[in-house]
């Protein structure tokens, strides 16, 4: 059995890219692009779990305005990671959620859980990109 590689802070399958920025005053946001499935969903899942141990966040913006595609997989990975950033004392939040994936969120049900609005943006003072945080 092969150990989990450390997460890249600019890792990608092919499928999916996810790079980190640091959005100041304990944010980062988390920049997703591609496709969030089976195949991919564990490279999410570890670079956010990478981010949440690195150092004390207070907010962990998950920016998906990349992503085209989102299955019962990537959702499983958001709803983990929401929990792990709550026990944290971090709001894990979506931000420039394409409508077809709030759609899907919706549809399962966890939409709010994962801090979309009704706009489909997150809420709780959530900024869209690092350069507007500063």
């Amino acid at each position: 059995m092969t150990s989990p590689r450390p997460f890249d802070d600019r890792a990608s399958t092919g499928a999916l890219t996810v790079a980190p920025a640091d959005a100041g005053a304990g944010r980062v946001v988390l920049m997703v692009t591609g496709e969030v499935d089976m195949a991919t969903a564990d490279e999410l899942a570890l670079a956010l779990a990478d981010l949440l141990r690195r150092r004390p966040l207070h907010r962990l913006l998950v920016d998906l305005a990349g992503v085209r595609f989102l299955d019962s997989s990537g959702i499983r990975t958001l709803l983990e990671a929401a929990q792990d950033a709550q026990h944290r004392g971090c709001h894990l939040v979506l931000v420039n959620t394409p409508r077809n994936v709030r759609r899907v969120l919706e549809i399962a049900g966890v939409a709010t859980v994962l801090g979309l609005d009704a706009a489909g943006d997150g809420h709780l003072g959530a900024v869209s990109s690092p350069d507007s945080a500063r």
